[in-house]
């Protein structure tokens, strides 16, 4: 009797440990679904290193990992095996506490395998970087090149992207327009010296005076312009986030009225975080949201 009963209890405490099933469903940008595709999900608990895990979606897009009850950062990296470069990527927190199943929208991204040179074909190491491209989320890409003068962002934001080098004196750049599941080979050449600051001669003075007095009046003129052209909407759009104006302005631009299921889609806002978007404008009393079966219909007041 007492050895059956100690099996229950181990059985028992083997189903806690290992935790409980969350379901993750895919979708792009365009809300179709992610099927048969690799997935790379990194995630971390509290202040845990993050761990990974790699599966491959169903054809409708999901996948199923257990966990434990907490709050994880979750990381998200698509890649369709017919292109060459990463595909898709969306990084989120979220609390996870019972069996459940939750929708993610992946944003579109591209690979760069980048390396740093001088004009003598050797490779930096230790270069610093910086970066001008579109940003989906806190963008976390490398800050210098390694010990082989390389780099490497699996998640780049598709669009136009403009990387900076730069070791002692000298510097380098390199733009490039970046396409979904494009993997970009990019050689940064560090050839423009920096220049050393000079002191001001005394008709740079002079300039920089009168620029100073035009620079005045200029501002005195547009301060009496702003009071006889003022404008209620830009002044509320100064009170908002980022995610808030671009629903404000999209309403606005097309005759003050929208759906939930557009605003997803031509903003590119993930779904739970544009209802969280949604909730608070309506608590500011700046739009209404009604539901009509299954189409939620956004109006600006």
């Amino acid at each position: 009797m007492k050895r059956a009963l100690f099996i229950i209890f181990f059985l028992l405490l083997s189903g806690f440990a290992t935790g409980f099933p969350v379901t993750f469903t895919l979708y792009d940008q365009n809300g179709d679904t992610l099927g048969n595709i690799f997935v790379s999900l990194d995630y971390s608990y509290e202040s845990e290193d993050a761990e990974r895990i790699t599966v491959i979606t169903s054809e409708e897009g999901k996948f199923t990992s257990d966990f434990s009850p907490g709050i994880y950062f979750l990381a998200f990296t698509g890649d369709d095996a017919s292109t060459p470069g990463k595909d898709n990527y969306m990084q989120t927190t979220m609390a996870l506490e019972y069996e459940m199943e939750k929708e993610i929208t992946m944003l579109p991204v591209a690979t760069i395998n980048g390396i740093v040179k001088d004009k003598l074909e050797n490779v930096i190491r230790g270069a610093e970087l910086e970066y001008g491209c579109n940003s989906y989320y806190d963008n976390k890409f490398p800050s210098e090149t390694s010990k082989f003068g390389t780099f490497i962002i699996d998640n780049a934001p598709i669009g136009q992207c403009t990387i900076h080098a730069s070791k002692r004196d000298l510097v380098g750049n390199v733009n490039i327009e970046l396409t979904q599941g494009e993997l970009e080979e990019v050689v940064i050449v560090l050839d423009q010296p920096v220049k050393e600051e000079q002191g001001l001669s005394v008709s740079w003075l002079i300039l920089i005076v009168v620029l100073i007095c035009v620079a005045a009046l200029h501002f005195i003129f547009r301060s009496k312009k702003k009071k006889e052209d003022f404008d209620p909407f830009e002044t509320i759009l100064k009170t908002l986030s980022a995610n808030e104006k671009k629903v404000m302005t999209y309403l606005k631009d097309n005759d003050k009225k929208s759906t939930q299921a557009q605003l997803k889609t031509e903003l590119m806002i993930p779904h739970t975080t544009l209802f969280r978007v949604l909730d608070r404008l309506e608590k500011k009393n700046l739009i209404s949201v009604k539901k009509f079966g299954k189409v939620k219909k956004v109006e600006m007041k």
